[in-house]
């Protein structure tokens, strides 16, 4: 089975033409900006958007872990002890109003072709195909996993992968010739400095982009790799030229996207009731992302600027 926690129609920034991104739910990193923490965990959980809340209490007597209670007279909606809660998902049964919702389920391999497929007229017509993403797509890899790419690719469906780069080379191999295209992501060069703020070095992420190099005459995948700007993190210009020159020469790379933070993920850390710590980091301003724009590209490379 394959574990799910979101789907998302109709992108158009995550590879060529129109695409359909598959989030699985797993991720061996924990980068502290991460904006999908949902994605973290490959366990289902329970999330809760207050603003849906009615207070009928339906959940409160439905959960048998006794996990859920009230707020503090006068605070709006519920407080929920994630350290009793089972994960069976009582609640979310009981809750008419869906403020209690279910993050993750598992797909069987055809039923998530047989949703990927919906999309296959704007595929054609656009250019475009399926990105899976998380998380991390191949954090856990198969044979169902495995199954599921050579389904995609028998459609004549373009398969790309959004990635950290951080896991077995096994994994990798194993859907490396169903893959078009790459998405990715290196954040800090410095081995260190990425520990600290991922929580692992980035020995493997950068050895497993050179063995995929080292097959590009015989699969031809193509990489976009991706560098997340976070102020007073990873946004140094000495960060940026280190990874030009790791890369100088790699046949695979197709270009460079220089992601900018953002805050779109604050509300999903609200709806799983954990604290954000980006609050204080804004965003790059543009004309700033443009002078790295032109600095990655007097390195030789094609540069673009995504949010």
């Amino acid at each position: 089975m394959l574990n799910v926690f979101e789907i998302s129609r109709m992108t158009n920034h995550n590879g060529p033409g129109i695409r359909t991104l598959i989030h699985f739910k797993g991720c061996p990193l924990r980068c502290v900006w991460c904006s999908t923490p949902e994605s973290q965990s490959r366990e289902a959980e329970l999330g809760y958007k207050v603003q849906r809340c009615i207070g009928d209490g339906a959940c409160l007597q439905a959960c048998p872990a006794h996990a859920i209670r009230p707020a503090a007279a006068g605070e709006k909606g519920l407080l929920i002890d994630r350290a009793k809660c089972t994960g069976c998902f009582a609640c979310v049964r009981e809750c008419y109003a869906h403020a209690l919702t279910r993050i993750g389920r598992a797909w069987s391999v055809e039923e998530l072709l047989k949703e990927i497929r919906k999309d296959e007229l704007f595929f054609q017509n656009s250019g475009g195909g399926v990105t899976f993403s998380g998380g991390e797509p191949l954090m856990f890899v198969d044979g169902d996993m495995i199954e599921l790419y050579r389904g995609v690719k028998e459609a004549g469906i373009s398969i790309g992968v959004d990635t950290t780069g951080f896991v077995p080379w096994e994994s990798i191999a194993g859907v490396l010739p169903f893959v078009d295209f790459f998405l990715w992501d290196l954040k800090v060069m410095d081995r260190e400095k990425h520990k600290a703020l991922t929580g692992a070095d980035n020995r493997l992420i950068l050895e497993n982009l050179q063995r995929v190099e080292g097959l590009f005459a015989q699969y031809g995948t193509r990489v976009y790799v991706r560098c997340i700007q976070v102020p007073g993190m990873t946004d140094s210009d000495g960060n940026l030229l280190q990874t030009c020159a790791f890369l100088r020469g790699m046949r695979c790379i197709e270009e460079i996207d220089l992601i900018n933070f953002h805050h779109m993920g604050k509300k999903r850390y609200e709806y799983i009731q954990r604290d954000y710590a980006m609050d204080e980091v804004e965003p790059m301003e543009k004309a700033r992302l443009e002078e790295k724009k032109k600095l990655v590209e007097a390195q030789g490379f094609r540069c673009r600027i995504s949010s």
